[in-house]
């Protein structure tokens, strides 16, 4: 987890039974299934920073390299989607959603092989 989510979250915890209920219910899970969780965490060290690079995107500081990073963590949401399709049907903080065309758009822009 990055350190801007983890900041995030200490400084506006879950007050609901319900949400953090169900976020203790999603640790379980991964808890309880290494092989996956070690999958999981294989896949998520390859995708770079993307907020960082949405940001300077937005602000007009973009360098190749940022677009590249955007496009080569769209091209991992295919297979983090194969990896959590079982752990998504037990609980929907494993939803994740696919931006196809922006990946295909960035594709043919940047051109090369994906990862």
């Amino acid at each position: 987890m990055g350190k801007r989510m983890l900041r995030y979250w200490l400084y506006h915890p879950l007050k609901q039974p319900g949400a953090i209920l169900q976020r203790q219910a999603a640790v379980t899970l991964l808890k309880n299934d290494r092989a996956l969780l070690r999958k999981l965490r294989e896949l998520l060290s390859r995708i770079p920073d993307i907020e960082k690079s949405v940001s300077k995107l937005s602000c007009g500081y973009l360098k190749p390299k940022d677009i590249l990073s955007i496009r080569n963590a769209l091209a991992l949401i295919p297979q983090l989607r194969e990896t959590i399709d079982v752990l998504q049907k037990k609980n929907r903080l494993f939803s994740l959603s696919d931006i196809p065309n922006l990946r295909d758009m960035l594709e043919q822009a940047v051109g090369g092989s994906f990862v």
